[in-house]
């Protein structure tokens, strides 16, 4: 399951630069957002946006609390490029407290 695929504009987000018009073009320049900002902005920031803050962006109890296990270390740029960020792919799901994926 390759839950970052269609998030090919959080690698434009992270590097400014965009492969999807067709050319490797800079967009944005100067505006590229951190990996801590833009794991918030689909999570914490999503919960606030959608006015259902407390019940979901965050992991805390009481909190709806679907999650994923990714196949590389998000956070390590040494290990997963920003480039790198479009091959990483969920090994495991949980939606509803069920697994619903699983490659672990």
């Amino acid at each position: 399951m390759q839950i970052l695929a269609s998030f090919a504009f959080l690698v434009i987000a992270l590097t400014g630069l965009a492969e999807e018009l067709r050319r490797r073009a800079l967009v944005n320049a100067g505006q590229q957002i951190t990996r801590e900002e833009a794991l918030r902005l689909y999570t914490v920031n999503n919960g606030w946006f959608l006015h259902e803050e407390a019940e979901l962006g965050s992991i805390e109890a009481g909190k709806l609390g679907d999650l994923v296990v990714l196949s590389g270390d998000y956070f390590d740029r040494t290990r997963v490029s920003d480039e790198g960020i479009r091959s990483v792919e969920s090994v495991l799901t949980v939606v509803d407290g069920k697994v619903v994926h699983n490659t672990m």
